[in-house]
């Protein structure tokens, strides 16, 4: 039988036992924004259905099937959260910046006494850490321990990590474990990982982990002279090829907000090379936009007078998926976002008919249009 037959069925015989209905019943259903979870032990009605249900928040919108391991495993995790929910008690003075970790640390004036002490286990790890970083659930106990370790016992961690920092910013578990090492160690400490990532450092920008790895260097010791070292190794080869890849472009963005002036430069001169082009790419617009916001003002207003050379440009921008956000940062540039506004008022009669162009508009709180198109 289909699922709107069993649903009838069910309707009609309200003596029908909650295990007559199948297995294959047992599963997610997305509705909206929720997800009913079949369940013969939970007597909750929902949505005017004569099933028992129960409901979690969803995350997708694609329909799931729960594999009968699954939804045991899923009871679990209910059992053993109202387990913990009933036997610790709710306090409702913590703060909603609270965080926990495990039972003893659960606020920040906690977790600042609890510094200095490592976690249970830690001092036993030893040469195991390597194996940890590279696990799913390990990355997440080295990762606590080196949030809840002093100064000596970070720098020990890290030192597991010497000789490894390569193949870590490659894996999808151990680049979590160099981001926490860069975030909790001092520069000197830290500084293997730039270190060890130099010889392929294109190869590690333009990686998913190694990309976020570059981040983090750029974002906690940009003046380091290995960090410089690698960053100018990035930049050394096809600059617009790093705007406009998926992860190259995050670094670029990096360089542009915690880089030095001379490495910004050097994407600013390759975004002038085709900003049209740059303006409207998925990725490199991005790169666009953060140069349009952290530039030098002289950059910016280069940028932004690059932009509007082209007749029609900004009602272009305006009216495009990306370029919509480069318009927006224009806004924002000394002596520059007056001239834009003007040009998006003149065009305003054709941006308002676009989605995103209307959107703008309303935003800049621009009158109804009684001008003339073009830019």
């Amino acid at each position: 039988l289909g699922r709107a037959a069993w649903f009838k069925l069910l309707r009609r015989s309200r003596r029908l036992s909650a295990t007559a209905v199948p297995r294959a019943m047992c599963r997610w259903e997305v509705k909206r924004t929720f997800v009913h979870a079949f369940d013969s032990d939970d007597e909750t009605e929902t949505d005017g259905c004569d099933f028992p249900c129960h409901r979690v928040r969803a995350s997708s919108d694609s329909l799931t099937l729960l594999q009968p391991s699954s939804r045991a495993s899923f009871t679990a995790e209910q059992d053993t959260a109202s387990t913990l929910s009933s036997t610790q008690p709710i306090d409702t003075d913590r703060p909603a910046s609270s965080v926990c970790y495990g039972a003893r640390v659960h606020n920040a004036s906690e977790l600042s006494e609890a510094r200095g002490q490592a976690p249970v286990g830690v001092a036993q790890l030893g040469a195991d850490i390597v194996a940890l970083a590279f696990d799913e659930e390990g990355c997440k106990a080295v990762g606590r321990a080196l949030e809840l370790a002093g100064p000596a016992e970070a720098r020990r961690i890290a030192e597991h990590l010497h000789g490894c920092a390569m193949r870590a910013a490659h894996s999808m578990h151990a680049q979590l474990v160099l981001q926490q090492v860069i975030r909790h160690v001092g520069t000197e400490d830290a500084a293997f990982v730039a270190e060890e990532l130099a010889p392929q450092a294109r190869a590690a920008a333009q990686s998913s982990g190694g990309s976020d790895v570059i981040a983090r260097l750029l974002e906690f010791c940009p003046e380091d002279r290995r960090t410089i070292a690698l960053t100018d190794r990035v930049l050394a080869e096809d600059v617009p090829g790093l705007l406009c890849h998926k992860f190259g472009h995050h670094v670029a963005v990096s360089v542009l907000s915690n880089g030095l002036r001379r490495q910004a430069a050097h994407i600013v001169g390759a975004l002038l090379c085709d900003l049209q082009r740059f303006a409207r790419h998925r990725f490199a617009s991005r790169v666009l936009e953060a140069a349009l916001r952290y530039a030098s003002e002289e950059e910016r207003a280069l940028l932004a007078c690059g932009l509007m050379e082209q007749a029609g440009a900004v009602a272009s921008l305006a009216c495009h998926t990306f370029g919509v956000h480069i318009v927006r940062a224009m806004i924002e540039v000394p002596g520059e976002g007056e001239r834009t506004a003007h040009y998006l008022a003149k065009a305003q009669r054709r941006v308002r008919k676009d989605r995103y162009g209307f959107e703008l508009l309303q935003e800049l709180g621009l009158e109804q249009p009684a001008g003339v198109d073009g830019a």
